[in-house]
């Protein structure tokens, strides 16, 4: 089974608004202020958040070949 990802901080905030993600990464060298609404969300709904070292390390995990600030685990269904 593979895991599904969002990646960039708007697809991520809509599925945090659907209730749809079960874990959020954050990059640690993100700028806080594009980061901080996600965190705060994510707290908001009690969801781990987890901080990855870097941008591009977060975004080779994502599957993509940019880096990625913000990424979030897709809760399996069933």
């Amino acid at each position: 089974m593979t895991t599904e990802m969002t990646a960039g901080v708007r697809e991520t905030m809509r599925m945090l608004e659907k209730n749809l993600l079960e874990e959020i990464f954050i990059a640690r060298d993100s700028d806080f202020f594009v980061t901080r609404p996600v965190i705060e969300a994510a707290e908001y709904r009690h969801i781990r958040v987890t901080y990855i070292d870097t941008k591009k390390s977060l975004g080779h995990i994502c599957g993509i070949a940019n880096g990625a600030a913000v990424a979030g685990k897709i809760r399996q269904s069933g």
